[in-house]
C-alpha cells in the first residue's frame, strides 16, 4: 500500500481523483434514482428464482463496467444480461478454483474480482482469469469481501486476516498497520473521502487516505457485516445480531435508540437519491427513503415474500449504473426499478370501474359490482358508505358529481353527500342506467334500462322524453364545449344531439370505428373510440387516425384530452400517450400518422386495461395525473414526472454457433469450409426493461441495408457464399436511444478447394490446354484432307496432262510435221511458203507453251517441309532446256509452311521461273527465298530485257494469262505480290505472305503425338 502511493506523484493522484470525482457526477446526473415518495408497493418489482434459471443462495453481487450483472454465491458464478443467466465454471479455459463463491468487486478498470469460500481469489480481467492462492500468500480460509481504494490498491478481508495487493504480490496487513494480525476482517468498505474502513470481531477501524495506520473507532460491534455511507456523510453499519445503524462517530455526534433499526442485516445500500435499502437476515427487506429525517426507525416500509419478494433471507444488495436496486437471496435475485404507472391496491371485490376526476388531485372510482364509492386521496383508499352500481357518472358545470345508487342518485358537492330518490316506479336491483348527462340548463337526462329517458330539474323528476333523441340503449355519452350532445348507439351508431335535434351518423359516414366506448376532447374538435380504432371530428367531417407504428390502434375503451394537450387511450394492450405534438399535427393533418408510447404490465400497469362498458375508464385529476381503470385495480401516471433512460445500452456478440458448433466471438471470426448456418447471438446491457430493448442487426456482403429484428437477440443466415463479410448489431434501450456503434465482427469463409484461385487458375489452364489441344488435333484433321485434297488434285491435274499430251500436243505436233513436209515442196521464194513458214513458227510457239502448260500441271507436289528445294528443283530443270544461268540464296531459319501456302507460293514460284527463262532472255536468273519473324518473302529476279511498261502498267499481257493467274493465287493466300523492271534491266518478282498466314505451328512433344492421331482421320 505504501509502495503504492510512494509510486504515485502527488500531482497525478490529483489529477486521477478529479478524474474519478468528475466521472462519479457525471455518471450520477445520467443515472436515475428510484422515487422516494413512492411506497415499495408502488415501484415495479421482480424476482426471479429456480425456475426461471436464476442461481440460489447468493452471497455477493456486482456489475462491471461492461454492463453486465455478475452473481456468485454457494451454487456458482452466474452472469446475467437481464434475460438469461449464464453458470461459469471456467474462463478462458481457466477452472474457477471453486463453485462456492462468496464476495465480488467490480473495479474501475473493469476487472471482477472473484472471492472464494476456500480462501482462493481470481482476477478476471480481458476474458482471462488469474487465480491466486495460498502459494500467493493468501490467507488459506474464506474470503468475505473486497475493496478498492481511490489508490487503485486492492484489499480483501478474510477469515484470517487483512490483506492488500501491492503491484504484482499480496501483502498482509497487521499489528504494525494497526490491525489485529490473523483476526477475522468481515467489514471493508471505502467512503467518499477515501478513508478505508474495516472491522474485525468487536472493533471498528478506518484508515484516512494518506497515512499508514488504522485508528481505532471506538465502537463495539456485534457481528458486523458491511458499512455504507449516506448522503449527509454519516456512516452506517449493518449488524446480523443485532440491528442497522448510523454509528456515533466524532463528526457525527450521539446515536439515539430511535435511529437504530432492529433488524439482522449482513447488506445494506443507499440509493442515488438518498433512499437506505436494508437486505434483512429473514425479515425480508426494509426500506427508509428519508434516513436523515429525525427517529428514521419509525418510517421504516416493509417488503418481504408475502408481497412478492423471492425469499425473506437477503443476503446481498447492489444498485446498477441505471439506478435499480438489485438483493440476492437464498432462493434466487429480487429487482426493484421505476415504474412510469403507479398501481393502486383497491379493496376485494370491486370491478367495472367509472372514474371521476375529484378536488386536490383526489379520483373517485365507482363499480357495478354494488361496492362502497371509493374516494383516493394521496396513497389512501377511502370508501364510502354510500353503495353505487353504475357504469356512468356525471360532473355538472358547478364541480358537484352526480352518481346514481340503488335508492337514488347522490350528489356529491363541497364534502357533502346528497340523495335523490328515484322517480316513482324505479325500484333498485331492476334497472340499469345507461347513460347521465347534463341538458346545457342546469339539469341532467338519466337513460335509465327498461324506463327510457328520465329528466331531472330543480330536484324533482320529470316524465319526458327528450326531443330527438334516439331509441336504444347507450354505449358512450359526451357533452362538448358547444353544448352539443354525442350518442353512441349499439351496433355502431353516433348521434349528435343539437337544439333538439338528432343526427345520426351510419358506418359510412361516422368515424368507421366500430361500436363506440369513448367520446371526449376540448375545444371544437372531437375524439372518438371504439372497438376498430380513433377518429377525430374535425371542421364538420370525421377522419380515422393511423399509427406510425407497425401495431394498430384498436378496442380503445376510454380516453381523455388533458390540460396540457396530450391525449391518452386505454385499449386492450394498455395505456397509450398521443403527446400534444402529435395532437397538434393531426389537426392540422388528419392523415399524419401519429406517433405515440404504450404503457403495459413492464411499466406497473396492474393487468389489462378495462374493457367494461363503463363510460368513464380514463380521467385526469386535477394535479395532472391520469388515472386509469384495469381488471386488477386502478393506476395513475404523471405525465410530468416520465422515466428517461439517457444511457445507450453497451451491445456485445455474445455467442456464435456454424451448423451447430460453438466459435468465440472475437474481431475476426474464420469459419470453416462449407459452413450450411451461421447463428450469432448478441446482448444489450441495459438491466431497466430488457424486455423492450430493440436490435437492429446487418450483414455487410449480404444485406442490402438494416435488418429490424425487434427484441429477438439472434440473427440466422443460410448458405452463405465463400468470402468476406463484416455483422454488425445495434441497440436502443426501453426509451429509444441507440447506441449507434454497437458491436461488429468480422467473418471470413474460406472457399473449398474447387473454388480456390489457385484451382480456378488450375482449371483454366487446363481447360486451356484441353481448347489447345482440340485446335490442334483439328487443325491436323483439316490438315491431313487438305494433304488429300491436294493430291487428288495434283492426280486429276496428271490425268489433264496426259490427255492434253496424248491429244491435242500430240495432235499439233503431227499437223506441224505435215505442214512442214508440204512446205518443203514449194519454191524457196514462193509467197506462200514464207507465209506458211512464219505460220509453222507461230505453231511452234504455241506447242512450246502448251508443253510448258502440260508440265505445269504435271508438276507433283513437293513435301510441305522442303519448299526451297522444289523451287530449286523446278530452276534446275529449266536450266537444262535454257541457256540462262541460275542461282539461289535461302536466308533465315527454315519453317514448316501451311500446306495451301506451300501449293500457291509454289505455283506463283513456278510460274516466274518459267517466264524468266522462256522469255526474258536472261543471262542469269535469280531467287532469293527469306523466311522472316514478320512475313515470308520470295523474289525471283533476271538480267533479261524486261517487261513492257504498257503491260507493267495493265498488269497482264493480253492473249496470256500467266501473269493473272500469278495475281489470283497471291489473293487466295493473303500475300502481297509485285512486278518491277530492274534498276538497269531486266524483271523483278516480289511475292510476301505474312508469317501468321504462311508458317505452320510447330508442335512437339506430347501435343505433337496429340496432334498426329488427328492424321489418321
Amino acid at each position: 500500500m505504501a509502495a503504492l502511493r510512494r509510486l504515485t506523484p502527488l500531482w497525478m493522484r490529483f489529477i486521477l481523483h478529479c478524474c474519478i470525482a468528475g466521472a462519479g457526477l457525471l455518471f450520477a446526473l445520467n443515472a436515475h434514482a428510484l422515487d422516494r415518495e413512492r411506497n415499495l408497493a408502488q415501484l415495479h418489482h421482480t424476482a426471479w428464482t429456480a425456475r426461471d434459471g436464476a442461481p440460489s443462495q447468493v452471497r455477493a453481487l456486482a456489475q462491471t463496467s461492461d454492463g453486465y450483472l455478475w452473481i456468485g454465491g454457494a451454487t456458482g458464478l452466474f452472469r446475467f444480461d437481464g434475460v438469461t443467466f449464464e453458470r461459469y465454471d471456467s474462463i478462458g479455459g481457466s477452472q474457477l478454483p471453486s463453485p462456492n463463491v462468496t464476495a465480488l468487486l467490480a473495479t474501475r478498470e473493469g476487472d471482477l474480482w472473484i472471492g472464494f469460500r476456500n480462501g482462493t481469489v481470481a482476477c478476471l480481467r480481458d476474458k482471462t482469469l488469474q487465480v491466486y492462492s495460498g502459494k500467493d500468500e493468501l490467507p488459506p480460509d474464506i474470503v468475505f469481501g473486497f475493496a478498492q481504494d481511490h489508490d487503485g490498491a486492492i484489499w480483501a478481508g478474510t477469515a484470517r486476516g487483512l490483506v492488500v495487493r501491492e503491484g504484482k504480490r499480496w501483502k498482509t496487513v497487521g499489528v504494525v498497520q494497526g490491525f489485529p494480525e490473523g483476526e477475522r476482517a468481515r467489514v471493508l468498505g471505502v467512503d467518499r473521502t477515501g478513508t478505508l474502513w474495516a472491522a474485525g470481531i468487536e472493533k471498528l477501524l478506518f484508515l484516512p487516505r494518506g497515512e499508514q495506520v488504522f485508528r481505532d473507532t471506538g465502537q463495539r460491534l456485534n457481528d458486523a457485516a458491511q458499512i455504507a455511507q449516506d448522503a449527509a456523510g454519516r456512516h452506517w453499519i449493518a449488524e446480523t445480531a443485532r440491528a442497522v445503524r448510523p454509528l456515533a462517530l466524532a463528526s457525527s455526534g450521539r446515536v439515539g435508540k430511535d435511529e437504530e433499526i432492529w433488524v439482522g442485516s449482513q447488506a445494506i445500500t443507499f440509493d442515488r437519491d438518498g433512499g437506505l435499502w436494508i437486505a434483512t437476515v429473514g425479515d425480508g427487506l426494509r426500506r427508509i427513503s428519508h434516513p436523515e429525517q429525525p427517529k428514521p426507525a419509525s418510517r421504516v416500509e416493509v417488503f418481504t415474500q408475502a408481497n412478492g419478494l423471492s425469499s425473506d433471507l437477503l443476503i446481498a444488495a447492489l444498485e446498477d449504473r441505471e439506478g435499480n436496486l438489485w438483493f440476492g437471496s437464498d432462493k434466487g435475485v429480487d429487482r426493484f426499478r421505476h415504474g412510469d404507472v403507479v398501481p393502486v391496491s383497491i379493496p376485494g371485490g370491486h370491478a367495472g370501474f367509472t372514474l371521476m376526476a375529484g378536488e386536490g388531485g383526489d379520483i373517485w372510482a365507482a363499480s357495478f359490482s354494488a361496492r362502497p364509492l371509493l374516494q383516493i386521496r394521496g396513497n389512501a383508499v377511502i370508501p364510502h358508505a354510500q353503495v353505487v352500481n353504475i357504469d356512468s357518472a356525471y360532473r355538472d358545470p358547478v364541480g358537484a358529481i352526480w352518481w346514481p345508487g340503488y335508492v337514488g342518485l347522490w350528489r356529491y358537492y363541497q364534502d357533502r353527500f346528497v340523495l335523490m330518490p328515484w322517480p316513482a316506479g324505479v325500484r333498485g336491483g331492476d334497472w340499469f342506467l345507461h347513460t347521465l348527462h347534463g341538458d346545457g340548463s342546469g339539469g341532467l337526462w338519466a337513460d335509465i334500462g327498461g324506463h327510457g329517458f328520465k329528466h331531472f330539474r330543480d330536484g324533482k323528476w320529470e316524465d319526458t322524453t327528450p326531443g330527438g333523441y334516439p331509441a336504444g340503449a347507450t354505449s358512450a355519452v359526451f357533452e362538448d364545449t358547444q353544448g352539443r350532445v354525442w350518442l353512441s348507439t349499439l351496433p355502431d351508431r353516433l348521434h349528435r344531439i343539437e337544439g333538439g335535434k338528432t343526427h345520426t351518423y351510419t358506418s359510412e359516414q361516422g368515424p368507421q370505428v366500430g361500436r363506440v366506448m369513448a367520446i371526449g376532447g376540448r375545444g371544437p374538435h372531437l375524439w372518438v373510440a371504439g372497438e376498430l380504432g380513433l377518429a377525430l371530428y374535425h371542421q364538420g367531417r370525421f377522419s380515422k387516425i393511423v399509427s406510425a407504428k407497425n401495431d394498430t390502434l384498436g378496442s380503445i375503451s376510454g380516453l381523455v384530452e388533458t390540460a396540457s394537450g396530450d391525449l391518452w387511450l386505454s385499449d386492450v394492450q394498455g395505456a397509450i400517450r398521443i403527446p400534444a405534438a402529435e395532437v397538434s399535427q393531426v389537426l392540422a393533418n388528419p392523415t399524419h400518422p401519429v406517433r405515440y408510447r404504450r404503457f403495459d404490465y413492464l411499466d406497473g400497469l396492474p393487468g389489462a386495461p378495462q374493457m367494461a362498458p363503463t363510460n368513464f375508464t380514463v380521467a385526469e385529476a386535477s394535479d395532472g395525473r391520469v388515472w386509469f381503470a384495469t381488471d386488477n385495480g386502478l393506476a395513475w401516471i404523471d405525465p410530468n414526472r416520465l422515466h428517461h433512460n439517457p444511457l445507450p445500452p453497451p451491445v456485445y456478440l455474445h455467442a456464435v454457433e456454424v451448423d451447430g458448433r460453438p466459435f468465440l466471438p472475437g474481431a475476426l471470426l474464420q469459419l470453416p469450409v462449407g459452413a450450411q448456418q451461421l447463428r450469432i447471438a448478441y446482448a444489450a446491457l441495459s438491466l431497466s426493461i430488457p424486455e423492450r430493448v430493440r436490435f437492429r442487426y446487418r450483414l455487410e456482403g449480404v444485406d442490402q441495408g438494416w435488418q429490424d429484428a425487434g427484441t429477438r437477440r439472434e440473427a440466422i443466415y443460410t448458405n452463405l457464399r465463400p468470402g468476406h463479410y463484416r455483422f454488425r448489431v445495434l441497440a436502443a434501450n426501453e426509451d429509444g436511444v441507440w447506441n449507434t456503434q454497437g458491436a461488429a465482427m468480422e467473418i471470413q469463409i474460406p472457399p473449398p478447394f474447387y473454388l480456390t484461385s489457385w484451382f480456378l487458375t488450375l482449371c483454366v489452364l487446363v481447360g486451356a490446354g484441353l481448347l489447345w489441344l482440340i485446335y490442334l488435333r483439328r487443325l491436323r484433321v483439316m490438315e491431313a484432307r487438305l494433304q488429300a485434297r491436294l493430291a487428288e488434285r495434283h492426280l486429276e491435274r496428271e490425268r489433264i496432262a496426259r490427255e492434253l499430251h496424248d491429244t491435242l500436243l500430240q495432235g499439233i505436233q503431227s499437223l506441224i510435221l505435215r505442214f512442214q513436209a508440204a512446205i518443203e515442196k514449194l519454191p524457196v521464194k514462193e509467197p506462200a511458203r514464207i507465209a506458211m513458214e512464219g505460220a509453222l513458227e507461230r505453231a511452234d510457239d504455241v506447242l512450246s507453251e502448251g508443253r510448258d502448260r502440260v508440265q505445269g500441271l504435271r508438276a507433283a507436289a513437293a513435301p510441305v517441309s522442303d519448299f526451297p528445294q522444289a523451287l530449286a528443283s523446278v530452276g534446275a530443270d529449266l536450266m537444262h532446256d535454257a541457256a540462262p544461268n541460275f542461282q539461289m540464296r535461302v536466308e533465315g531459319t527454315q519453317r514448316p509452311l501451311d500446306p495451301l501456302v506451300h501449293d500457291e507460293m509454289f505455283g506463283i514460284g513456278r510460274e516466274a521461273l518459267i517466264n524468266a527463262f522462256n522469255h526474258a532472255q536472261a543471262g542469269t536468273v535469280t531467287l532469293e527465298l527469306h523466311y522472316g519473324a514478320k512475313a515470308l518473302r520470295l523474289c525471283i529476279s533476271d538480267d533479261g530485257r524486261g517487261i513492257a511498261t504498257e503491260v507493267l502498267a495493265a498488269g497482264v499481257r493480253p492473249g496470256h494469262w500467266g501473269l493473272a493467274g500469278m495475281r489470283e493465287r497471291a489473293a487466295r493466300i493473303g500475300a502481297t505480290l509485285a512486278f518491277r523492271n530492274g534498276v538497269a534491266t531486266g524483271t523483278e518478282v516480289e511475292l510476301q505472305v505474312p508469317a501468321k498466314i504462311a508458317y505452320r505451328p510447330a508442335v512437339a512433344g506430347w501435343r505433337g503425338w496429340f496432334g498426329r492421331m488427328g492424321k489418321d482421320q
